[in-house]
């Protein structure tokens, strides 16, 4: 297993590439204090993918998405990154490496316009000698992220007073402006009214276009309104996966949201119900 700090570079995404394994993981196991929160885990992210990760809470979804940034080290496996190895790296090498990620909470500088905190984000990619030869002005990369987000009229408001889904919007802004291979996003909608939850789900469409892109969602309606590849976790492993059609057509996927024990949790009606699975009284 690689586990070399030394700087690495991955190559540029071509338009032939779509299609090729960009995310591997194989064999993945995390344990917190004798807890098993991840068991084998095997997961493949193809390029120019917009995969949405579900599960119950607890089954490990955010875990492995830790494991893939950085932030946890696995006690086994290996995740590998356009066939570099990502296992004992830092956290800001990976991002380096061209993977980006967002929280359940939106992370900016609310002190900062919408500009200045996009520009912030864009300045991380230019070697510190040439960021005092930066011109003044608007640098291109930084205009075309204004305008795939749609606040190009919102540059010079201060983020501390945008509404929450203009903060979400803003932070995957700021993802781009790194220019990172995959985006990593937890749970973009959570808290979004309808018509903010469609313009969110267009804006990844978009940005899968260029981009590979692994949402964790709980809201299954945005799921199935927008998902080509489901992945759903359960209890640290691979459950199954596929389209929208094929895993609510899985009887371990109704199992686990429709199970014998569903009166224990209110919320696993619900989903089953948005995912498109019978819920029987």
């Amino acid at each position: 297993m690689t586990t070399s700090e030394e700087t690495t570079t991955i190559p540029a995404q071509r338009a032939d590439g779509v299609g090729e394994a960009l995310l591997e993981v194989r064999g993945l196991r995390v344990v917190f204090d004798g807890f098993v929160a991840i068991s084998g885990i095997d997961f493949t992210v193809k390029r120019g993918e917009l995969r949405f990760l579900i599960g119950p809470n607890g089954a490990g979804k955010t875990t492995l998405v830790d494991v893939i940034t950085g932030l946890t080290k696995p006690a086994a496996g290996s995740v590998r990154f356009a066939g570099t190895e990502l296992v004992g790296r830092r956290e800001y090498r990976i991002v380096k490496l061209g993977i980006g990620r967002t929280f359940q909470t939106a992370t900016v500088f609310e002190d900062l316009t919408v500009l200045e905190n996009i520009d912030l984000a864009a300045s991380f990619r230019i070697p510190v000698p040439k960021l005092f030869l930066r011109r003044k002005g608007i640098s291109d990369p930084v205009a075309q992220v204004l305008e795939t987000t749609q606040l190009a009229e919102l540059a010079d408001r201060k983020a501390g007073i945008l509404s929450h889904g203009q903060r979400q919007w803003l932070e995957i802004g700021m993802l781009l402006a790194q220019d990172p291979q995959l985006l990593l996003l937890d749970e973009p909608v959570a808290g979004m009214t309808k018509d903010e939850r469609e313009r969110t789900g267009v804006l990844l469409q978009q940005i899968a276009e260029e981009r590979t892109v692994v949402v964790i969602e709980h809201d299954m309606e945005f799921l199935r309104r927008f998902a080509s590849v489901v992945t759903v976790l359960h209890e640290g492993k691979v459950l199954t996966e596929g389209t929208v059609a094929e895993v609510q057509a899985d009887p371990r996927v109704q199992e686990v949201y429709l199970g014998r024990k569903k009166e224990d949790d209110e919320s696993g009606g619900a989903a089953a119900a948005a995912l498109g699975l019978e819920v029987t009284p």
